[in-house]
């Protein structure tokens, strides 16, 4: 667990760098929900031997993520670590990704069934999600049009990649358009809340 943890931390670190290094219109992709879900999504897969543990693993992963960002942030900018509204967000939603992420994580050993095709289906439809919850806001989010369609890009390769054999089976395809689906909605709530 400590190791999940220390390792988002770090990514926390990477994603501050990444800010200050990629071009803006490609900026947001360092501090990207979506891209958090990546290690999260493959801990929980790789290291979680049973559904809580999972669970655990992919939250501690985000956690570690958020964490390691606003850590950074305010050793870089020499101010002192508060805890304000933004932070509160990001912390809730580590928590709901890491369970999310954790079962889509361990589901997605599964062989087949409801739970496999949603599994397989999350991490693309959580970018996908990102992405057209993008171009729903085009005045907020106008500026960065070529991150957000490599966004949607992301997930359209994620889905064959993680879908494998399964990504043309009309159930599989179905998942993917409900997850991708909840995965906008959570999104405009965060919108909304913003």
């Amino acid at each position: 667990y400590p190791v999940s943890f220390l390792i988002s931390a770090a990514i926390g670190l990477l994603t501050l760098m990444g800010q200050k290094i990629l071009p803006d219109n490609l900026n947001f992709l360092a501090n990207s929900g979506a891209v958090w879900m990546i290690p999260a999504f493959f801990m929980a897969f790789f290291f979680g031997r049973e559904r809580k543990q999972s669970v655990v693993i992919a939250t501690l992963c985000l956690l570690g993520c958020v964490t390691g960002y606003y850590v950074s942030e305010a050793i870089v900018n020499a101010h002192g670590l508060l805890l304000n509204y933004h932070v509160v967000i990001w912390l809730v939603c580590s928590f709901i990704g890491g369970l999310l992420g954790g079962l889509a994580g361990y589901y997605n050993r599964q062989p087949d069934g409801l739970k496999s095709r949603l599994s397989n289906a999350f991490l693309p439809a959580v970018f996908l999600a990102e992405g057209i919850d993008k171009l729903l806001h085009p005045d907020m989010y106008g500026h960065i049009i070529y991150g957000t369609l490599l966004t949607l890009l992301i997930g359209l390769l994620l889905y064959p990649a993680i879908s494998r054999k399964e990504c043309l089976r009309r159930e599989q395809l179905l998942a993917l358009c409900a997850t991708t689906a909840m995965g906008l909605l959570f999104y405009e709530l965060l919108y909304c809340l913003g």
